[in-house]
């Protein structure tokens, strides 16, 4: 991934979140919280994660919404 732009990345975390493997979502949720991600895109599809049939893609997805919303990660 170190050739793709930032949208790029994101746009890529973001269809691994949709992922049918658990370890892929989580792994991309953690990824999400890392410099240069647009919180404002990554926002609607970590918000459906909240639904997540698997517990700890739930959890991870609020903690990472909860970074992305404090003032040092905008």
């Amino acid at each position: 991934m170190s050739d793709a732009t930032p949208r790029e990345r994101l746009e890529k975390l973001l269809r691994r979140l949709r992922s049918d493997d658990e370890a892929i979502r989580v792994h991309a949720a953690m990824r999400l919280t890392g410099p240069g991600i647009d919180a404002v895109s990554a926002r609607p599809v970590l918000t459906e994660a909240l639904n997540d049939t698997d517990e700890s893609v739930r959890k991870l997805a609020a903690w990472v919404l909860a970074r992305l919303a404090s003032p040092e990660q905008r």
